[in-house]
């Protein structure tokens, strides 16, 4: 997967995510909606090809493929 072919600002949410454990944390982070920052995940999981996270009743759960991909970003 070329990192540089997907959206800066996808990846600056995604980051947020997994850092703020969930949308609300990321939403006070980069200053969006709960639901514009669900929309982002959902489409950088339609350009990497994988499930990020498990969505649990109102909890989100970073998947295994989700934690390395955050790896390579932050490399």
């Amino acid at each position: 997967m070329k990192l540089n072919a997907l959206d800066l600002n996808k990846l600056r949410v995604f980051c947020a995510v997994i850092d703020g454990r969930g949308y609300r944390g990321a939403a006070e982070t980069v200053g969006l909606t709960r639901s514009a920052i669900s929309q982002a995940i959902t489409s950088l999981e339609l350009q990497v090809g994988k499930k990020l996270f498990h969505r649990v009743g109102t909890k989100l759960v970073a998947t295994e493929e989700a934690l390395v991909f955050h790896e390579e970003v932050l490399r």
